[in-house]
């Protein structure tokens, strides 16, 4: 969506006058402009709020003022009793309408005040989960160019790894650069993790207790995660008896406990 476009959309924001067609043609544009069509819609928004505050009040002129109230002194001593008391309940309708007019206003704007709270806050929310997602895919683009530049070195060793019972569709492959002692992680078709639980990376050494590699967690299903691990724990790949992948609590565990999701061999 070009930003003339974006703008006439803020425009009727601003006044509370958005359709809910507009409404989700501007979080659309809001998703795919980023932080600049976030400032422009903030910059509406304020001038909205300052708009109402921009009159200045109006004072009657006095001699108009004087002039209203002798009319209807001249106008009271003509009339009779009978006029009078004709006249007495037409005001009290009038003013008992002007009671119903201001509370019809009066809610009317509190509930579009309402509605346009709510809407600015689903818009702030979207555009900080937004944020995080950009700082994911740019953690997974880093991960990802490390990965180009292991599998590339000539003393790289491969440990493919498959998926067991609790999922058996994921797989994962583990490149050791045998040189630097960098190494990248692979996986695919692994769930999410919850709340309260890591995955966690284990290294067997023949006769030994299994060694932590690292502790990562999945905050949504992905097809491809890429994990960048700087001095990996085991730099000679002919010393790895296999490598494992179990969930754990948060944090991880000095030794596995939990279910194992991946194993594999060099």
């Amino acid at each position: 969506m070009n930003k003339e476009r974006f703008e006439d959309l803020c425009v009727v924001y601003a006044l509370g006058t958005i359709t809910k067609a507009e409404m989700e043609e501007l979080r659309n544009a809001l998703a795919e402009g980023g932080n600049e069509y976030a400032e422009i819609l903030a910059s509406y928004k304020n001038a909205g709020q300052q708009f109402a505050y921009a009159t200045e009040e109006a004072l009657p002129n006095p001699k108009v003022k004087d002039a209203v109230f002798e009319a209807i002194n001249n106008n009271q001593k003509s009339e009779d009793s009978s006029s009078t008391a004709n006249v007495t309940p037409l005001f009290g309708y009038l003013k008992v309408a002007a009671i119903l007019i201001l509370a019809f206003l009066s809610g009317y704007f509190y509930y579009n005040y309402t509605q346009l709270n709510e809407e600015v806050t689903v818009l702030e929310d979207t555009v900080e989960q937004q944020r995080f997602e950009l700082l994911d895919l740019q953690n997974q683009l880093a991960a990802a160019e490390e990965y180009l530049n292991v599998i590339s070195s000539r003393n790289t060793r491969l440990v493919a790894m498959g998926g067991l019972e609790p999922s058996p569709a994921a797989f994962g492959r583990l490149f050791l650069d045998q040189e630097t002692s960098r190494a990248v992680l692979q996986i695919a078709e692994l769930p999410a993790t919850p709340e309260d639980k890591d995955y966690q990376l284990w290294v067997i050494r023949d006769g030994e207790d299994p060694v932590s590699a690292g502790v990562f967690s999945l905050e949504r299903d992905l097809e491809n995660y890429y994990l960048s691990i700087d001095d990996f724990v085991e730099q000679d790949a002919e010393l790895i008896a296999a490598v494992a992948i179990t969930i754990e609590p948060r944090g991880g565990m000095p030794q596995p406990t939990g279910d194992m999701f991946l194993l594999g061999t060099p």
